[in-house]
């Protein structure tokens, strides 16, 4: 979250006493996504519920809020009328990969819609050392995540195994 602060005050759209307060309201957030909203966070379901309503719950209603409000719609981003939904079909095939994991295609997805929102030219941004150690982090999280799937589809897979020889 602080380097995501850091990249949208440097892009001039939040002041840096807006980035600190958003921050503050993050980690209070967190906090609270443990004991007062801890419901409301548990029963999230993403397939049927839009995250931008989810959040705008939270945090819309508090103007202590404002700051991290700001980011959180910055970083969402919604379709408008039919003609996007049907180009984002053609979008979405160009996307994927064999084996693709939903979660990456909705990433891929939210990324390439903000880039096409803000009307930003992608061959002219500064690609930053700092910007290159989050993607690397980004890829060791991914990697990590990957492998903990991939052990847990193995041991289901043999359980199963196990099960059937069991019963024969």
């Amino acid at each position: 979250m602080k380097d995501l602060l850091q990249i949208v005050h440097e892009l001039g759209h939040m002041s840096s006493a807006e980035a600190d307060d958003a921050i503050t309201t993050f980690s209070e957030l967190r906090g609270l996504a443990q004991t007062k909203y801890k419901k409301l966070f548990a029963n999230f379901d993403r397939t049927d519920q839009n995250l931008d309503v989810f959040y705008s719950k939270i945090l819309a209603c508090d103007g202590k809020q404002a700051a991290l409000w700001k980011v959180v719609r910055m970083v969402l981003t919604l379709s408008h009328g039919q003609a996007s939904v049907e180009s984002g079909f053609s979008i979405n095939k160009e996307l994927l990969i064999e084996n693709m994991e939903e979660e990456t295609i909705v990433a891929q997805r939210i990324v390439f819609d903000a880039v096409r929102l803000s009307d930003m030219d992608v061959t002219k941004i500064d690609i930053s050392q700092k910007m290159m150690a989050c993607v690397r982090q980004s890829l060791l999280h991914t990697s990590v995540l990957f492998n903990l799937r991939r052990t847990s589809r193995l041991k289901k897979r043999n359980m199963q195994v196990r099960i059937e020889n069991e019963s024969q």
